[in-house]
């Protein structure tokens, strides 16, 4: 179909792909062998994405204290603090909620 002509030109392509692989093989031969795992890199933490340390934390969550989902209602106004501005704890809840005002 191709001819003559046509059959040389593919067996000179074939020829160079061939010399151009043995040669790419030889070339990657002179380098060391590259490591198939590589360490893992973990980016480190930054101060405010750093877990809380809560080992001086007496008590057992949920058992000793409460745990709360969200704030409970409670009898607690900023109306009934004598001193304003202020950080109070809520005794009702155990004085896991903190009213600042």
């Amino acid at each position: 179909m191709c001819g003559d002509m046509g059959k040389a030109v593919l067996r000179a392509l074939t020829g160079a792909l061939l010399c151009g692989l043995v040669s790419d093989a030889a070339y990657l031969q002179q380098y060391e062998d590259y490591p198939v795992y590589q360490q893992v890199y973990k980016k480190p933490l930054r101060e405010h994405e750093k877990p809380q340390d809560l080992r001086n934390v007496p008590g057992v969550p949920g058992v000793d204290y409460p745990i709360y989902h969200q704030v409970p209602e409670t009898s607690f106004s900023c109306a009934h603090v004598p001193v304003h501005p202020g950080m109070y704890a809520n005794v009702e809840t155990g004085c896991q909620v903190t009213v600042f005002n």
